[in-house]
């Protein structure tokens, strides 16, 4: 199962996954996080749209593994939304 967590900044994303991974036992991929790892920062178009693949690349290979997923994802930008929600 891939749970996606999606609101804009200081709406509650982290906090919310904070409390539902233990309760599912889920893998955690927060965005911030995934974004500090790759080192990309970049918030373009582009930047988002590579970072929803990144997210769902990861979601996919730890639920192949069997584990539940919780990704917490912040996308400013309306069309990335979709596109976000569309691979992950």
């Amino acid at each position: 199962m891939k749970i996606l967590i999606m609101r804009l900044p200081g709406a509650g994303k982290t906090t919310l996954a904070s409390e539902l991974v233990p309760l599912i036992r889920a893998k955690w991929l927060n965005a911030d996080q995934v974004r500090k790892e790759a080192n990309d920062w970049d918030f373009s178009g582009e930047g988002i749209k590579r970072q929803a693949q990144r997210m769902a690349d990861l979601a996919e290979k730890h639920k192949q593994d069997g584990q539940h997923v919780v990704a917490d994802f912040f996308c400013p930008i309306q069309k990335e939304d979709n596109y976000s929600i569309q691979i992950i």
